[in-house]
C-alpha cells in the first residue's frame, strides 16, 4: 500500500486531527507535540488509504540545525519504508534551506534506524538510556 509523505496542513484542520486522533490510541506518547504543535514547529505526515500512519515533528534552530522531536509509525506500517520517507522528507528540505546538520535525541531501541541513515552519537548521555545524535548535511551545489 503506497505512503503519502506531506506537511501536515494546519493544526485546525478537523480531518487532519480526527485522522491524528485515530492513531493517538495506538501512539500516544506522541500525540502533544503533533496535535498541538508551535508556531516554530513543522510536521510531516505519512497518510494512505487508512489515514494517517505516521509523522515526524521538527523545528528549525539558529546555527543552521534542525531538530527532529518526534518520527512515529504506526505500529502495522513499521518496516514498510514509511519512517525512512518521512526522515529523507525531513532531510530534504533541510538541506535545500541551507541547515548543516539534524540533531536528535534516541532512546537504544531506535538509535540503529538513526545510525543507518548517517546518524552517530555526538554527546553521552547513555546513563539515561538516551541518545544525543547529530547528521552532517552536505549543502547544495548551486547550478
Amino acid at each position: 500500500m503506497p505512503h503519502e509523505i506531506r506537511r501536515m496542513r494546519s493544526k485546525s484542520d478537523a480531518h487532519e486531527l480526527r485522522l491524528i486522533g485515530a492513531l493517538e490510541k495506538e501512539c500516544p506518547r506522541y500525540f502533544p507535540t503533533i496535535r498541538y504543535p508551535r508556531d516554530t514547529d513543522r510536521v510531516f505526515v505519512a497518510s494512505c488509504e487508512e489515514g494517517i500512519v505516521g509523522g515526524v515533528h521538527y523545528r528549525y534552530f539558529s546555527g543552521g540545525f534542525t531538530k527532529i522531536g518526534e518520527i512515529f509509525v504506526h505500529p502495522n506500517h513499521r518496516s514498510k519504508g514509511v519512517g525512512r520517507n518521512l526522515f529523507k522528507a525531513v532531510e530534504e528540505i533541510a538541506v535545500s534551506e541551507g541547515k548543516k546538520e539534524i540533531d536528535v535525541r534516541s532512546n537504544e531501541e531506535s538509535k540503529d534506524f538513526y545510525r543507518k541513515f548517517g546518524f552517530h552519537e555526538f554527546h553521552d548521555t547513555t546513563r539515561r538510556k538516551k541518545y544525543n545524535m547529530k547528521k552532517l548535511l552536505a549543502p547544495v551545489e548551486k547550478k
